[in-house]
């Protein structure tokens, strides 16, 4: 007979383990957190959320504070060609995206449970033994624990995921682009806008931050250079995307005089997740450590959202017996998970043309142009007429609320 799931380690503060330990901690589970960074992060990339991510925030008690520090849906041009010629297209007044930056929407998940959890900062996981009975874990710092269930939270490059499933290498699914983001100041101006330009193997981005004080910048490379973590040190990371633009026009002089005096930025290979499973005994993973679809869509924060409500709701339908809860998990977002990954194979090539000639090059700038227009029309007329969007559709969240006890 199986015993029931009480005690529950999540590793990882991000946005899916915090909102997991206050959805657990409704249920009458006791959570606790681990974090390796010495507090909450603060700050990172522009988030866009779909009405599917909404969902989960609203039941989180936290829409209408995320709406207030957030924005809404910008309006998008288009620079192409030697001339820099501009096509822009207006976003629809109707439509209820959410922009927010990733810090801000972790900060705001924490706050709604540090006082419920146990959250332990500056730690990390270094070992965990299953057993028939729970899961003994060993940590960095902290004296080893027993608890009856252990959640993977901890992003693309997870140790839970790494001690159990296996190296990261049978998991990680390169994508053969390298990305760079960072914020800046909003040194033209503009207003609720993102900017794109294309160009062979490679685009560059500019996009308001909700309250159009900064812009985000965003520089992506697409390479046939062998999978791999890429570089590793600041000069070189920086370099690589100074060699790839420095030849562009339009705003690619101040980008990356900007990008060389940014401190804090992300660069990294775009890279997917991609396992059959993501559950194993008293383990399971949960968000980017499960099922990442790319680092630069929002598609991440909906897996991490979704499947965190998922995952604590089947524990609480199933009462804490975990070999029913976490298959029916895996299945329940199994559909939502691919239809997210597999928008983002596309998504890459109408960023940064994939096109080995001129013509196909111009070709793909018409398609990328025309799908931009067909977007902003299906928007303002509410038509599902992107990856995305269809995505979204392959899950209805189940109605958990019975199973509330605190």
């Amino acid at each position: 007979m199986t015993s029931r799931v009480q005690n529950v380690l999540i590793s990882g503060c991000g946005v899916a383990g915090p909102a997991l330990a206050y959805w657990l901690h409704r249920y009458g589970f006791t959570p606790t957190v681990v974090e390796r960074a010495p507090q909450i992060r603060t700050g990172g990339y522009r988030l866009q959320l779909d009405a599917i991510v909404q969902e989960p925030l609203n039941r989180l008690g936290i829409l209408s504070e995320a709406r207030a520090v957030g924005g809404g849906l910008v309006s998008m041009r288009l620079i192409s060609g030697p001339n820099n010629r501009a096509a822009t297209y207006p976003a629809s007044p109707s439509d209820t995206s959410l922009a927010i930056r990733r810090g801000d929407l972790s900060e705001l998940i924490y706050r709604r449970s540090k006082d419920t959890v146990e959250y332990i900062f500056g730690d990390a996981i270094t070992a965990i033994e299953q057993r028939p009975g729970g899961a003994r874990v060993e940590f960095e710092h902290a004296p080893a624990r027993e608890f009856d269930l252990v959640i993977g939270a901890d992003g693309l490059h997870s140790t839970v995921r790494e001690l159990v499933f296996g190296t990261k290498d049978r998991f990680l699914r390169y994508m053969d682009s390298y990305l760079f983001l960072t914020a800046i100041d909003n040194y033209l101006g503009v207003r609720d806008l993102l900017t794109v330009r294309r160009e062979h193997r490679r685009g560059s981005a500019l996009t308001t931050f909700p309250g159009n004080e900064e812009l985000e910048l965003l520089f992506m490379v697409r390479t046939h250079e062998p999978p791999g973590p890429g570089p590793r040190d600041e000069q070189t990371q920086k370099q690589l995307m100074d060699s790839a633009f420095a030849a562009d026009g339009w705003e690619a002089p101040t980008m990356l005089h900007k990008m060389w005096d940014a401190s804090d930025y992300y660069f990294g290979r775009v890279a997917q997740v991609r396992m059959d499973r993501w559950v194993q005994g008293r383990v399971a993973l949960v968000g980017d450590a499960g099922y990442c679809p790319d680092p630069m869509t929002g598609a991440g924060t909906a897996s991490a959202l979704v499947g965190a409500c998922v995952l604590a709701g089947e524990l609480a339908a199933a009462g804490g017996d975990h070999s029913i809860a976490l298959p029916s998990y895996q299945s329940k977002v199994a559909k939502f998970v691919r239809g997210n990954q597999d928008f983002v194979d596309t998504s890459l090539d109408l960023f940064a043309s994939a096109a080995k000639d001129d013509k196909r090059f111009r070709m793909e700038n018409l398609m990328y142009s025309g799908m931009l227009r067909a977007a902003a029309l299906a928007a303002r007329f509410g038509v599902d007429a992107t990856g995305y969007s269809r995505a979204t559709k392959q899950i209805q969240l189940p109605d958990y609320s019975q199973y509330v006890t605190r």
